[in-house]
């Protein structure tokens, strides 16, 4: 005889928006995350006992170019790969390239993206610091998983 099993499957990519505040107008802003898994296991459970397993070997996530057409850049959501095994925190990095040409750079830490959450990671242009260290207690980075906006 057969039988059918079912083995529902959940959205295990991680979805991270970012928004910067007070750019100047017509600035770009590009980047990519750094410590993206390169692949996932998804009939293992990770160390939370949920499934999907990422794997501990890293890959690099670009991220679209987004112009800014009024004071406020925000991408769409990325969808990315959690953050590898073992790792206590996620790395992003921003280049902003502003309308005069001048090109900033940002090393941001975050804590780590995790299967299936929702992130959201929201600056202000005038407090952006070249490396920056956001907890996820301090304003700046957004767990929505919880659905408490952190301020």
């Amino acid at each position: 005889g057969s039988y059918v099993v079912q083995n529902p499957m959940k959205s295990v990519l991680p979805e991270l928006t970012v928004i910067i505040e007070n750019v100047p107008k017509g600035t770009e802003m590009s980047g990519k995350a750094l410590d993206a898994a390169w692949c996932l296991f998804p009939t293992l459970k990770n160390s939370d006992g949920d499934y999907g397993l990422p794997s501990i070997e890293p890959t690099e996530v670009e991220m679209p170019t987004i112009l800014a057409t009024e004071s406020t850049l925000q991408s769409e959501v990325i969808r990315l790969m959690p953050t590898i095994q073992g790792s206590p925190a996620s790395h992003v990095y921003l280049r902003l390239l502003l309308p005069n040409e001048t090109l900033q750079e940002y090393d941001i830490t975050a804590p780590a993206m995790k299967v299936g959450g929702k992130y959201e990671l929201r600056l202000n242009y005038n407090q952006m610091q070249p490396k920056m260290n956001l907890e996820a207690t301090i304003n700046g980075w957004t767990n929505l998983n919880n659905e408490v906006e952190i301020k």
